[in-house]
Formats: structure tokens, sequence, C-alpha cells
């Protein structure tokens, strides 16, 4: 029993480990980039799955028994080492496997066995019934495919009409354009799109247009929205309903495309009729500094730890993500860094009443519009597709200063806490739909629990038993553990081992962040933006709402209305608007925040 007792410490951290390994490495090895060839695997698997869905299920449960089975093998064999060394050396061969076949094999096979089949027979029964549903709402109705045949006809599941850049609508809300503004439009217009709406915060409205101005590209191509309300949502929802084209993709003012055939990549996985929203793969990339002169080009800088550790962190993410695509389309959330979404999913009054006005125990959210809108479109039955490959790799900017970095962790936290929530809890479709990306959000709840868990018992259980073994030991995991998690990362990037003690550091204080979010989900103030929810009104904050009222809630198909106090009054008439000063004065000569 002393034995046991001096190895507890480690029975947590390998637990999640068993999870990591079997959940998320193995199955992420079997991701791929969508192809052509995707295309035809998945239809080939759509047939098989509606005519030969026994068989799937008895083949994906194998294969997952086994591979869950070795594991467990293995993990007996160790456990058996550790408990009693003398005792499990006593043993001859074949007891040894006899026992691991018991304890460790037989019980892995028949959970993972028995965990397969379900998301099977479920993936099979709802693919059912959203194909069924595509139908009557007139999506999948063409040549030789109709209601009565489409559980067999291949025709279905692929795009009569194959989609490229022509049929993409770029939306980009812009709130104090970043210095790499001019170069990440350049980045866009480069794709070909059919159409780039930039939606411009009026705070902002006059400095974007400059900036436009000196853009090459075709006349009309880039068509400037001022938005009056103030709030990212509000600026999304007002692009969205200039779509015109059948995919939608909304990118953030600070995200460059790498790649002229960025575009051309991210909308492959579009030809299957299943996958409603595509993500791609992100980069951090150093934000630059302003030129001391006017339209001058940015200064460009060396990345700071704060922003390698945030480039770590998207090179984790990675891994859940391949995963969840590779085993139920699924995702936690398409990022809003640059998202695209069939336009016909979303493009609904339905979705931009919800959209806007999303609350949590009675509280008005204003961040976290990427997570509602990947909700949404799982909600509805679609799938989800990750192009994390070359040619799809955008770079952004994260917040290097301390403060607004751990501002911006904060947000994210909450943002997660909530939508995982509203997903797991309240919605529930994502059970339905996505099963095991639903698991990984319910296990995901209590990573922070379990890393303070080690960070406070590991190095006291230690010090009470005066074997400082069990501290080096755990301090070597953790290293060798968070090694295995960056390989592909630190292939990018060999340098940036160096960091890795720090980045150990700052996955422990992202744990306690993430518990500082759960107590204060419902705070909503946007850290980097000068809005905020009150009174369950987006509220303006800062310098311009000294002069124009910031709680506006008014959709551009209301009919004249006024929101304001005796400062300065906003007055959205139909699509115009207009700001007024006390006495009907003019604010022209005053340019807001970002001149």
């Amino acid at each position: 029993m002393d034995s046991i007792s001096a190895y507890l410490p480690y029975t947590v951290g390998i637990a999640r480990w068993v999870i990591f390994l079997s959940l998320k490495a193995v199955p992420a090895m079997f991701y791929h980039p969508y192809t052509s060839k995707t295309l035809q695997r998945d239809a080939k698997r759509h047939a098989m799955l509606m005519k030969r869905g026994w068989y799937l299920r008895f083949r994906n449960g194998t294969l997952s028994g086994l591979v869950s089975g070795l594991i467990g093998l293995a993990l007996a064999n160790l456990s058996a080492w550790l408990i009693d060394e003398a005792a499990y050396h006593r043993l001859s061969a074949i007891e040894k496997i006899i026992q691991s076949l018991i304890i460790g094999f037989i019980p892995g096979f028949f959970v993972a066995f028995s965990f397969a089949v379900i998301i099977e027979s479920v993936n099979i029964r709802v693919r059912k019934k959203f194909m069924r549903s595509l139908v009557i709402r007139d999506i999948l109705v063409h040549d030789g495919c109709n209601r009565k045949s489409i559980e067999d006809d291949l025709d279905c599941l692929i795009e009569p009409v194959i989609f490229t850049p022509s049929d993409v609508t770029v939306v980009v809300p812009v709130y104090q354009p970043p210095p790499s503004f001019k170069a990440n439009m350049a980045s866009l217009i480069q794709n070909g799109p059919a159409k780039i709406f930039i939606v411009a915060d009026i705070t902002c409205e006059r400095k974007i247009h400059d900036i436009v101005d000196t853009l090459k590209c075709d006349h009309g191509l880039i068509e400037i929205i001022p938005e009056p309300r103030p709030g990212k949502r509000a600026a999304l929802s007002m692009g969205l309903m200039a779509v015109q084209t059948r995919l939608t993709c909304f990118v953030d003012d600070d995200c460059q495309w790498c790649s002229d055939d960025f575009l051309k990549q991210l909308i492959k996985p579009f030809n299957n009729r299943t996958i409603g929203a595509v993500g791609s793969k992100q980069i951090m990339r150093p934000s630059e500094k302003a030129p001391k002169e006017e339209g001058g080009d940015p200064i460009f800088r060396r990345a700071k730890i704060l922003e390698i550790m945030a480039d770590f962190r998207l090179s984790v993410r990675y891994i859940d993500l391949m995963a969840t695509t590779a085993v139920d389309r699924g995702a936690s959330c398409v990022s809003g860094r640059t998202m695209c979404f069939r336009t016909e999913a979303i493009a609904e009054d339905a979705f931009h009443s919800a959209f806007l006005n999303e609350t949590l125990l009675g509280i008005h959210l204003l961040s976290g519009d990427d997570k509602f809108l990947t909700r949404y479109v799982i909600n509805k039955g679609y799938k989800t597709y990750h192009q994390l490959q070359p040619k799809c790799v955008l770079t952004t900017t994260f917040e290097s200063r301390p403060k607004k970095h751990l501002s911006q962790l904060v947000r994210w936290s909450r943002n997660t806490w909530r939508s995982d929530i509203i997903a797991l809890f309240i919605e529930r479709q994502i059970w339905l739909h996505n099963p095991f990306t639903a698991f990984l959000l319910f296990d995901k709840l209590f990573t922070p629990f379990f890393l303070f868990y080690g960070f406070v018992l590991i190095p006291v259980y230690s010090l009470m038993r005066m074997d400082y073994f069990i501290f080096v030991g755990w301090i070597g995991w953790l290293h060798f553990s968070r090694f295995l998690k960056l390989v592909l990362h630190f292939k990018r990037k060999p340098g940036h081992i160096i960091f890795l003690p720090i980045w150990i550091f700052y996955q422990y204080l992202m744990a306690f962040v993430r518990i500082y979010a759960l107590i204060t989900m419902l705070q909503t103030k946007w850290g980097n933006r000068d809005v905020k929810v009150v009174n369950n009104q987006v509220t303006r904050t800062g310098e311009f709402a000294r002069h124009v009222t910031g709680s506006i809630q008014v959709t551009p198909q209301e009919s004249e209305s006024e929101h304001g106090n005796d400062d300065g009054v906003v007055v959205v008439n139909g699509d115009d608007y207009e700001v007024c000063y006390r006495g009907d004065e003019e604010l022209d000569d005053w340019e807001g925040p970002c001149a």
C-alpha cells in the first residue's frame, strides 16, 4: 500500500494522458486536408452509411476497440509494476499477459467498441434526417436527385456546381484598423473573391476610406459599409445582409492570407453538401508598429514572449481540431479570424435576431461571435472542417503587452465557458450531431482544475514525504509531455524550443485564468474595444461615447428611430445614419479616436 500511495500523484496525470493519446493524438493522425479525393471518399462513405450501416458500425468499433485495448494493455502492465514491483517480477510471462488482458485490454476494447458503435449509429440517423431536410428546403434538388432516391444517389452529397473564389463574399468588420490593414486587404484581393465588404465602425469610417483609396483593385470590388451600432456582432450582421453569393467569409482586420490559393483551398470542403463551416490554419505574426509618417509602411519587429506563447496555444489547439475533424467533422469553434460559411445556412431573419440578442442567464452577450456561428450551423445539422495545410495559412497578431494580453485570455476563456455550457447543457444538439466533439468539450471543462490539482498537490506531497524524486520526476514529465504536444511547432520553428519552460508556466497561468473566468463568466466587457453591455444593451465607452451615444440597439430594417442624450445622438433611418450634435451642430471636424 505504501508503494501505491507513493505513486498516487501520478494517477491523474496518467489518466489525462490516456485521454489525450486515445481521443486526441491517435485520431489526429488520421486527419488530412480536404481534396477531391476526400470528396470521393466522403461520397463512398455516405453510400455505406445509407446502405451498409451495420458494417460501418462493426468496422469502426473494432478498430477503435483494438487501439484502446492496446493502450489499456500497456497501462495495465505499467500499473502492476508501479503498485508492487517485486510481485510483478515474480509473475511468469503468461500470467502477466493474462492479467493485462483481463485488467487492461478487454475493458478498453469493449468501452471503445461500444462508444464507436453508438457514435456511428447516431451519425447514420442524423445524416438521413439532415439529407431529407435539405431536400425539403430545396437545397439538394437537381437532376438525378430527389426525395425517393436521396439515400442511394451519391450525387446528392456532392455539389452539382463546384465552388470557386467567385462564389465568395468576404466581410471584414473594422474597428481601429491596424498598421498592416492595407497589406491585409491586399492579400484578400489577390485571392479573387466576388466582393469585399468592409463594415467600418463610424468612429473610423473616414480613415478606412483613405486606406481603401490607395489599394489597387477592380472598381467595385471593395465596398465600405458604415456601421453606427457598436460591437462586432452588429458589424458581422450588417455585412451578411449585403451578401449575394453562395459563400460568406468573415475575416478579422488584422489577418493576412499567406497564399494566392488560400481562398481556393479554403472552400474545397463545401463541395460536400453536409459541410456548413470551414476554418483555416493560423500562425502568429508580430504586430507591426504604426509608421511615423502618414501613409508609410508599418514597422516590423521581432516577436515578444507573449506572442510566442500565443503561437504555442494555436499549435496545441490544432491537435484537438484535427481529432474532431477526423472523427465526426465537428469543432468547438471555427475561429473568427477567418471563417467561411454557406450563406444559406446563416442568411435568415432568425439568425440575425438570435445573433444580436444572445443571452445567458438573462445577460446580453457581447463577444463570442465565432462560437455562436459555429454552434448555429452545427445545431442545424451541418458539419465543419478545418483546412490545416500549407496553402491555407493565415497570419494574425496578438497583444504583446502583459495587461492587454491577460485581458484577451480572460475574454477568450469567458467565451469558452459560456459557449461550452450553452452547447452541452442548454442547446444539447451537439451531443446528437457531433458526440465525439461534445465529449471533448465536456472533458475540457475539467482541464484547469486538473492542472491546478497537479500544481498544488505534487510539490506539497513531495515535501511531506521528503521524496524529491517525485518532484523532479514531475518537472521532467512536464517538459517531456509538453514537448510532445508542440513537436509539430518545433519542426516549423526549432528555435522556439528554448521557450518550453516558459510555456509550462504560461499553461498554469491559463489554468488560473480559466478558473477566474468561470467565476466572472457573466461579465461581458470587451477588453480591447470601447464597448460594453450596460442594462443589457451594447454601449460605447471611451472618447467617442462622449460625443455619440453608444447604446444603439437598432436593426437596419427598423424605421426611423433615435437613441441618445444631450451630448449627441445617432439617428438611424433605414440603411442610412447621421451624426448630430447639440443644436444640430455637426461633428464633421471630429474624426474619432482612430484619426
